[in-house]
C-alpha cells in the first residue's frame, strides 16, 4: 500500500453545468420591467439554452420538459402560470402507508409546490399570477419538483409497490461499456478494501474513514449512477457523516454497502447505468470562489501536511477534497481538467511522488490559476 489509489476518468464528457449565465440578469430585468412572459422565456434559456428550442410549444404558451421519469409542464396564460408534474399512480396495496408518507412530503419538504391526489395518481401542483412569478421563486418551485421526484420515485416504487405513470426517457450504456463499468466498480471497491486493511492494521482510522468516502464518491464520478443505485449510494455518503456513530460503527457500516455493491447480481447493478434528460440538475453549478471557501481549511491542514513531508495524508486528504466537489458539483471545464490532469498523473505512483502533483493541483485552485501546462507529447497525443 504504498502506492496513490488507482484513478479512473469518468465515463460522461463533461461535468459541466448548462447554465446560461449571462442571462440571469437579462431575465430579471424583464421581470422588473413587467415582461413576465419574456421573464419566463429568458428563465428557461438560462437553466438550459435549449429548452425554448426542444420543449417550448408553437405557441408559446406551454412547455413539456422531461426529467427523469416526470415531465413537468408549465402552462402560462395572460395573468397566471400553472406548474404540473404526474409523478406516481398508487399501488392496489400499501396505498395508505405511501399517503402518509407523501402528507410528510408536503408538510415537511415543499412549500409552495405541493403532491396531490387526483383520482388514483399523485402530481405536483403549483399556480400564481405572474406578477408573483419572480425569477427566483420560479426557479426553486422547479427545483423542488425535480429534486422530489428524483428523490422518492424509485423509493416509492420498490417500497409500496407504486407504478410510473410515464417511463423515463433513458440512454442506456452500450453494453461493452456497462460491462466496463461493472469491472471498474469492482476493482474500486476491491481496492478500497485492501487499503482499508493496511490503514486499520496500522491504526489510521482517519485514513480509513477517508478511502471508504473517497470510493463512494469516485463511484458516482466515475460512473453516475442513476435510480435506486444513486438513492443507496447517497444514503450510505450521507451515513458516512453520521453525528449518532463512532468512527469504528461508520467505517463498520460503510463497508457492509460496498459488499453488497460489489456482490449485486450484474443485471441488477447494470440497470440503472444510463443517460438521461433533466430539467434542474440534483448538484450545484460550482463557483471558484465558492471552491475556493470550501477548501480553505482543507488546503491549511493538507499544506502542514505537506510541510511535513506526510505524503499519504497530502494524497488521501486532497483526491478526498476533489471527489467532494464533483460529489455536490457540476464542475466547470477549466477546473476538471485541472483536476483530471493531477489524478490522471498521481495515479499509482507512491505516496512521496504522487501527493506533490496532487498538492500543486490544489494549490493553483487556491490561487485561481486555471491552466494546465502539458507536456510536447502529452499535447501530440491529446492526452
Amino acid at each position: 500500500m504504498n502506492n496513490i489509489p488507482v484513478f479512473h476518468k469518468s465515463l460522461f464528457a463533461s461535468t459541466a453545468s448548462k447554465f446560461n449565465i449571462p442571462v440571469w440578469d437579462i431575465c430579471w430585468k424583464a421581470y422588473e420591467d413587467k415582461l413576465y412572459h419574456k421573464s419566463i422565456e429568458l428563465l428557461f434559456d438560462y437553466i438550459n439554452p435549449e429548452f425554448n428550442k426542444k420543449y417550448r410549444s408553437a405557441d408559446k404558451k406551454s412547455y413539456k420538459i422531461p426529467h427523469g421519469s416526470i415531465v413537468v409542464s408549465i402552462d402560462i396564460d395572460d395573468e397566471n402560470i400553472y406548474v404540473k408534474a404526474p409523478f406516481l399512480n398508487l399501488p392496489e396495496k400499501n396505498a395508505v402507508p405511501l399517503l402518509r408518507q407523501v402528507t410528510e412530503i408536503n408538510f415537511n419538504e415543499l412549500c409552495l409546490e405541493q403532491i396531490f391526489l387526483r383520482g388514483n395518481s399523485l402530481t405536483f401542483e403549483y399556480s400564481c399570477k405572474l406578477h408573483e412569478c419572480n425569477p427566483n421563486k420560479l426557479y426553486f418551485i422547479f427545483k423542488q419538483v425535480c429534486l422530489t421526484g428524483d428523490k422518492y420515485d424509485d423509493k416509492f416504487i420498490s417500497q409500496f409497490g407504486a407504478t410510473r405513470i410515464k417511463e423515463p426517457l433513458t440512454k442506456p450504456f452500450a453494453p461493452e461499456t456497462a460491462e466496463t463499468c461493472h469491472k471498474t466498480v469492482a476493482n474500486m471497491i476491491n481496492e478500497a478494501f485492501e487499503y482499508v486493511k493496511y490503514f486499520e492494521s496500522n491504526r489510521y482510522f482517519g485514513l480509513a474513514w477517508s478511502m471508504l468516502a473517497c470510493t463512494m464518491r469516485k463511484i458516482d464520478y466515475y460512473a453516475h449512477p442513476q435510480g435506486q443505485f444513486r438513492n443507496e449510494l447517497e444514503q450510505a455518503i450521507s451515513d458516512m457523516h453520521s453525528d449518532k456513530l463512532n468512527l469504528s460503527e461508520i467505517v463498520t457500516r460503510a463497508k457492509a454497502y460496498l459488499e453488497k455493491l460489489l456482490n449485486t447480481d450484474k443485471k441488477i447493478f447494470v440497470k440503472d447505468l444510463y443517460d438521461i434528460e433533466v430539467f434542474i440538475s440534483f448538484k450545484r453549478r460550482s463557483n471558484l470562489k465558492d471552491i475556493q471557501n470550501n477548501f480553505q481549511k482543507s488546503y491549511e491542514r493538507i499544506q502542514k501536511s505537506f510541510d511535513g513531508e506526510d505524503y499519504m495524508d497530502v494524497a488521501m486528504e486532497t483526491l478526498y477534497c476533489f471527489y467532494n466537489l464533483y460529489y455536490h458539483n457540476d464542475l466547470q471545464d477549466d477546473i476538471n481538467e485541472i483536476i483530471v490532469d493531477a489524478m490522471r498523473r498521481s495515479s499509482g505512483k507512491t505516496w512521496s511522488a504522487g501527493a506533490p502533483v496532487l498538492y500543486e493541483a490544489l494549490s493553483k485552485i487556491m490561487r485561481g490559476d486555471l491552466t494546465v501546462k502539458k507536456g510536447f507529447f502529452a499535447s501530440f497525443f491529446g492526452q
